[in-house]
């Protein structure tokens, strides 16, 4: 049977109960060398590739109005002929009539070991690729060069939308492991939202309160999770 995939959806529901403990959100950790040494996942040793860091940060900026959408990932690629997928970056840009949302800070560095050096290879902007999906979507793609087994990928990106009463699913479980994993929405106070929470493992770390948050008083939601295994799909 395939494992229950958790996702973080915004409606009208209530949050699980997790005790809270100490943890540092949005605060990605530095790079570390020893992960280009890293053979195979302790989670998975089967596993293609692995997350060492996933953060997703939602918030809501009160001086232009827009919705802003924050991602770090840092992915740990065992197999490259397997884990294609990673290897690849897309990012969905939506639009409605004269409203739409617009990539803004983009970073993404493909790290080697070569001699013992670590080598980083930029993913220049210049090279996106723009697909368009439907009326609405525009996919704005990258890909990540130089990949090798045993190669760190690392991207961060923004995007500015409009929408904001149309925060996306999360997926916290994906088809590979990740050691940390992280989710944050910011909102001021007068903007409710509420969390519909779909899944079999709770967050490690969990804070739901109110806090003095870019300029004004806000509501927070933040879930941590570490060393989660990657689901599994049925066969036939």
């Amino acid at each position: 049977m395939m494992k229950k995939i958790m996702v973080l959806v915004f409606c009208s529901a209530n949050a699980i109960l997790v005790s809270a403990q100490k943890y540092q959100f949005l605060n990605p950790p530095k790079f570390n060398e020893a992960d280009l040494s890293k053979a195979k996942s302790l989670l998975d040793e089967n596993a293609p590739a692995e997350i060492l860091y996933k953060s997703v940060h939602f918030m809501v900026d009160t001086s232009t109005g827009n919705l802003s959408k924050k991602y770090f990932y840092r992915v740990k690629i065992y197999n490259k002929d397997k884990a294609e997928d990673w290897m690849n970056l897309e990012i969905p840009l939506y639009s409605y009539n004269a409203s739409r949302e617009s990539l803004g800070k983009f970073k993404a560095f493909t790290y080697n070991l070569e001699n013992g050096n670590v080598v980083p290879v930029k993913v220049e902007k210049s090279s996106q690729y723009k697909s368009k999906e439907s009326k609405y979507v525009t996919i704005t793609k990258f890909a990540f060069p130089n990949v090798k087994n045993g190669s760190v990928l690392e991207y961060q990106y923004e995007v500015t939308s409009p929408f904001l009463f149309s925060i996306p699913e999360v997926l916290i479980e994906t088809d590979i492991p990740s050691l940390n994993t992280e989710y944050v929405l910011d909102a001021p106070l007068n903007i409710a939202y509420n969390i519909n929470y779909t899944g079999e493992v709770p967050p490690k770390y969990r804070e739901i309160e109110e806090r003095f948050l870019y300029g004004t008083q806000s509501k927070t939601f933040r879930f941590g999770y570490e060393n989660l295994k990657g689901f599994k799909t049925e066969n036939g």
